[in-house]
Parts: structure tokens; C-alpha cells; sequence
């Protein structure tokens, strides 16, 4: 039986019907079951060992005090090559979908309440390794520093990802070298739990605006800076379809209110523009190209 046949026949087992397919990323289909609980089928090219990883991070997470939910997880399954996950189903829609239709103060009230989620996450509790650095990645880069660790991931991402750089970009090092200056000058990073990838599509907010969960904390997921969540939220933005300037202005505010600096903006579009350097998407791709040459130029 192929994978989405499998799929189909579990759907057609545990789901209420219509089915109703919730959305899909790059490591798995959603679909609801009920009101109460979801199911994540992981893709074939997802390790069932970061399946297991995630579960046991996930278990390990203390959201007392944030206001929205995290994913919760009921059980893990496996049916031949189909590895699933059961779990709680968060209220609300993302907040990309939830844009569409807000206009005026509902939507800024909602972009408002979107940057204030950054700085919710790094209350979050996690007593995981010691030091600063990946997650849940396999291998997982760590240092006792965070410099350390942000210059030796966009090194890594840069050697396995180079000859995507072919075409204009003669010395991508150069681009290294400026990242390094950048941390120097960063100041001191406390330790706090940092999502990696917080933008829209990742935050489920109810009709009105209010957060109700963030989910999909994933390979991206570190120990750190938790101005790299900020950063994240802002830069990806930039070329969203239906966002305007003014509610860039929004969350910039909102960002710059809790602490965001233009330095660490900049420094983390750097780094962000090595760390997506293999996507399959050529619109990111092109801005990874773009951000790193002008670093180089500059």
C-alpha cells in the first residue's frame, strides 16, 4: 500500500468526516479529527527519530506562563512506512489566513498581539542542554557561546549549500566575515528558548486577534537570542502577499518596544540568508543570493 493510501485508510478510521485538511508544511500534512485533536502525518523524508525527539521536547516544554497554547501530543503512531502524531487542537486559524480578512484596528490589534508573542516564547521553560544552540538538528551545533554557535551554523549552512551561490558571488566568505563583526559588537545573550522559524503561518490567533497557540517549533529550534525570534517575525514580512507597509510599521514598533535593535535586524538577515540557503522555494532563494551579495559589497 503506498503512504497516502495509508494515510487515507487511518483518516478514514479515526477522522470525523468531511474530512477537513488544515494545512501543509514541509515535514507534514495536518487534518482535524474533531473539535479537540488534530493528526500530523510526517512525510517520508522526516526521520522518525526527530519524530521521537520532537515528542520528548515537546513533553519537556513548560508553558505555565504564556497565555496560548503549544502543541500537546496524545500519541505517536506508526502504520507501515506512515509515522503520525495525535494531538490537541489549538482554537483559532493562522494568523496568514486570519489576515486576509482583517482591516483597521482588528488588524492591527492582531499584528500587535503577533510581535507580543515573541516575547511570550522566551518565557517559556526548557531544561534541555546546557550552553546555547540547537534543538532538536541532527547533529546539533552548541557552544558555550552564542557567537560561536551563530557564526559555525551559517559556516556549515554556507559549505553544504556554496554552489548555490555559483553565479555573481565570488567570495561568499566575505559575507562570514561580516557576520562575525556583527556578534562581536552584539553584546552579552542570555539563554531563553528561541522558536527559529516565528513568523504568521506558525501563530494561531481566534477571530478577534488574541494568540491562542504557536506550534511548529522544529529543526530551527535553539537555545539563544531571543531577538532572533524578533527579527524572524519582522523579516519574514518582506514580500508576504497583503502586507503593507503600515503593518510592518505595527510590528516594528511593537518589536523595537520590547527591545529589538536595527543592529540585531541586520544581523540576523544575514544569518538567515545562510541558513535557508538549500530551500526548494526560488523566491527565498533569490533573497538569500540578494542579502548575501549586498553584504559582501558593503
Amino acid at each position: 500500500m503506498e503512504w497516502h493510501d495509508r494515510k487515507d485508510a487511518i483518516l478514514r478510521r479515526t477522522a470525523q468526516h468531511p474530512v477537513l485538511r488544515l494545512g501543509e508544511g514541509d515535514e507534514a500534512e495536518v487534518y482535524a479529527l474533531d473539535q479537540d485533536r488534530i493528526i500530523r502525518f510526517f512525510k517520508r523524508h522526516v526521520d522518525p527519530t526527530y519524530i521521537a525527539k520532537r515528542g520528548a521536547f515537546y513533553a519537556g516544554l513548560d508553558a505555565s506562563t504564556v497565555a496560548f497554547a503549544i502543541p500537546s501530543i496524545i500519541e505517536h503512531g506508526i502504520d507501515g512506512d506512515v509515522c503520525y502524531s495525535i494531538e490537541r487542537r489549538i482554537p483559532g486559524s493562522s494568523l496568514v489566513d486570519l489576515l486576509a480578512r482583517l482591516k483597521g484596528e482588528a488588524r492591527e490589534d492582531a499584528l500587535t498581539a503577533y510581535a507580543g508573542a515573541v516575547t511570550a516564547i522566551r518565557r517559556i521553560g526548557y531544561n534541555g542542554h546546557v550552553g546555547y544552540g540547537e534543538v532538536m538538528a541532527d547533529p546539533p551545533i552548541r557552544s558555550d557561546t552564542w557567537k560561536t554557535c551563530v557564526l559555525t551554523k551559517a559556516e556549515t549552512c554556507l559549505r553544504e549549500s556554496r554552489i548555490r551561490l555559483r553565479d555573481g558571488i565570488v567570495e561568499p566568505e566575505r559575507a562570514l566575515r561580516i557576520l562575525e563583526r556583527m556578534l562581536a559588537y552584539h553584546g552579552p545573550v542570555e539563554r531563553h528558548l528561541v522558536h527559529g522559524d516565528f513568523y504568521s503561518a506558525n501563530v494561531i490567533v481566534e477571530a478577534e486577534g488574541t494568540v491562542t497557540g504557536v506550534i511548529d517549533f522544529g529543526p530551527l529550534t535553539l537555545v539563544g537570542d531571543w531577538r532572533l525570534d524578533a527579527a524572524s517575525a519582522l523579516l519574514y514580512l518582506t514580500g508576504m502577499d497583503g502586507i503593507t507597509e503600515e503593518d510592518k510599521k505595527v510590528v516594528h514598533s511593537c518589536l523595537t518596544a520590547i527591545g529589538l535593535r536595527e543592529q540585531d535586524v541586520a544581523l540576523y538577515r544575514l544569518f538567515y540568508a545562510f541558513l535557508f540557503l538549500d530551500t526548494k522555494k526560488a523566491a527565498l532563494l533569490d533573497w538569500c543570493r540578494g542579502t548575501i551579495e549586498t553584504a559582501c559589497s558593503a
